[in-house]
């Protein structure tokens, strides 16, 4: 809980004993919020601006024109991580870890101070900077070559810069059976060095996501290259989400620690859904923070007209057909899928719910999971269905940009997105090619589904999602945002 707008009944000021005295800024703020849980009171936010103020420049110790001295002063000092602050609230908190979450603290401090004085963050150095982007080194730390969703939209994404006339140098561990993946890691990051190394630091920007350009964004920085950083999630929830065990956990906690050191001091953070940029933003980042949700790609768009589609997937053409496509992970709420399509039964309607991709159950009798099915069957049953299911799971801070959404949309279908989600109703509500339910409430959702797919204009719904995916969410019209947005940090 950040403190700057916060409403407290007085009654539970009174019990919980309002905030520590004896911590500093922020500290004393997340040690009321977490107390507060602790005693089992909700911490919720507002759906609406309740304030502005101005966001400060610079983190503290990180000023130019500063001492080394005076940026460890100001660094540990009431608006930075006093040692005092740092050690009371990981103690009451960090659990038999505290000792390591305090040592990690400090030293970030210390490293940070020191990075800020010999590379300091100057407005000179982008102003004397020509505005215009020519080239971008793109790292990654996994294969964008391969299917799944962040593989799929990297490789995209890439196809899209060039197409706009950017070229782009991208670098990722290359699929070498015979070297372990730590090995393929290094080299890549070496290449990428080479390739920073040897770039013209005026028209180049230094893309790099998760594990990757880690030792690259250190030399962008000494020559004055753009730093751009893309952020999908917050490395906890992955960790846990993915199942990862403790000693796993512990091994990579450098990397995941030093990632988000470069996450904060890049010239540009670029997030899928900005409900990740609101939880991982603060006062002390620098920088410039937009979000580009994910795109599409014309390519999905499968040439089939829907009995065609229906026939050659064995549907039934009796049926309004609502589609589901790909993982099945908890995360993209398919275990909402199950109990709609029993209510959907229940109420006597004839809706049948096809999901592709990945397995899902609960969907019989009437109901029917298609799976495996490759990109271009996914593509098929969307155009088989009357609208395509967009639920979303509640595991995550942020449930990211899905691409589902955009193959829907190129395939010419309305989308039913679940309710308050920003990325998903939001991108469809407002043109007229979509609606919002509450996956969670299947009885309502079941109707009201029904009442807006029964009385669809399919040739209209069609044209607009056409046209939507065609110029508002195609990739080449993301990419240009990246690309405005880094010219922009420049200026």
């Amino acid at each position: 809980m950040n403190g700057n707008v916060v409403l407290i009944p007085a009654e539970t000021w009174r019990v919980i004993g309002g905030l520590d005295e004896s911590m500093r800024h922020r500290a004393a703020d997340f040690d009321l919020g977490l107390r507060l849980n602790r005693a089992g009171v909700p911490v919720v936010q507002s759906s609406q601006v309740v304030g502005i103020c101005p966001r400060n420049r610079y983190r503290a110790g990180h000023e130019p024109g500063l001492s080394l001295t005076q940026r460890f002063s100001r660094s540990f000092g009431i608006k930075g991580s006093s040692p005092r602050t740092v050690l009371r609230y990981t103690f009451r908190h960090g659990g038999a870890f505290a000792p390591v979450w305090a040592m990690q603290e400090l030293v970030a401090v210390a490293v940070g101070a020191v990075r800020a004085h010999c590379f300091p963050q100057t407005k000179a150095r982008a102003a004397t900077s020509p505005v215009h982007l020519s080239k971008i080194i793109y790292c990654v730390d996994f294969e964008p070559s391969l299917s799944a969703g962040k593989n799929r939209a990297t490789q995209h994404k890439a196809d899209a810069m060039r197409r706009i006339g950017v070229e782009v140098d991208l670098h990722f561990p290359r699929p070498m059976r015979s070297l372990p993946r730590i090995v393929r890691s290094a080299l890549s990051e070496v290449r990428a060095m080479r390739t920073v190394w040897t770039s013209p630091p005026e028209t180049t920007a230094l893309v790099g996501r998760g594990f990757a350009g880690i030792l690259a964004q250190g030399i962008a920085r000494a020559r004055g290259i753009a730093t751009v950083r893309e952020i999908h999630g917050l490395p906890t929830e992955e960790v846990r989400l993915l199942g990862r065990s403790g000693l796993w956990r512990l091994a990579h906690w450098p990397l995941f620690r030093l990632a988000s050191m470069l996450d904060a001091g890049a010239d540009v953070r670029i997030y899928n859904n900005g409900l990740l940029l609101r939880a991982v933003e603060s006062g002390d980042s620098v920088g410039m923070a937009v979000v580009v949700p994910n795109g599409g790609p014309m390519s999905a768009h499968a040439n089939y007209d829907m009995g065609a589609a229906r026939m050659q997937l064995g549907i039934s053409q009796d049926r309004l057909v609502l589609a589901f496509v790909g993982s099945a992970s908890p995360w993209h709420g398919v275990h909402s899928l199950g109990p709609l399509q029993s209510e959907f039964d229940k109420q006597g309607l004839p809706v049948c719910i096809v999901s592709g991709g990945g397995p899902v159950g609960g969907l019989g009798p009437h109901g029917r999971s298609i799976s495996p099915l490759d990109e271009d069957g996914c593509n098929l049953l969307i155009r088989a269905a009357n609208a395509c299911l967009l639920p979303s799971g509640h595991e995550r801070t942020s449930p990211g940009s899905p691409l589902k959404l955009y193959d829907y949309l190129a395939n010419g279908r309305a989308v039913i997105a679940q309710e308050g989600l920003e990325g998903y109703g939001d991108q469809v509500v407002p043109f007229g090619v979509g609606l919002e339910v509450d996956f969670r409430d299947p009885h309502s959702a079941a109707r009201r589904i029904y009442d807006f797919v029964s009385t669809l204009d399919l040739a209209t719904i069609e044209e607009r999602c056409l046209r939507l995916a065609r110029n508002e969410y195609s990739w080449e019209a993301r990419v240009r945002q990246w690309c405005l947005a880094i010219v922009a940090s420049r200026a």
